[in-house]
């Protein structure tokens, strides 16, 4: 059984300990009782895995935020979240918080870029 678990947490696609117990055809509370060191081995992968996911998903996300935003202020339409939340057409994938500070990193890089180029004009 030792060996099936080791197996299952060198796979390439990380499963929960649930879904290894639930291939095996035990419980996962017994494999964590009877294998604890592998059992929190695969635990421990998955739980990273679902993390770099999670990371990954909301760095798109931001992207997605970003390009709406950019695209709005060049179509000549201010940058707002209610804006970019009517463009994207449902859920933003993020909270407030984190929707607030892309737009602000957005609206202050519009802001520098027309400065530079005010200078140069002048």
């Amino acid at each position: 059984m030792r060996h099936k678990l080791a197996a299952i947490l060198h796979e390439e696609s990380p499963s929960s300990l649930r879904a290894a117990a639930r291939r095996l055809g035990y419980n996962a509370c017994y494999l964590g009782q009877q294998f604890p060191d592998v059992s929190q081995a695969i635990a421990k992968r998955h739980a990273s895995f679902r993390k770099r996911q999670g990371l990954e998903r909301k760095k798109e996300q931001e992207a997605r935020i970003r390009a709406i935003a950019l695209h709005l202020d060049s179509v000549g339409g201010y940058p707002s979240r209610k804006r970019v939340k009517e463009v994207l057409n449902g859920p933003m994938g993020l909270n407030n918080s984190e929707v607030g500070a892309v737009l602000r990193e957005v609206r202050t890089q519009l802001n520098k870029e027309r400065l530079v180029r005010m200078d140069r004009a002048n």
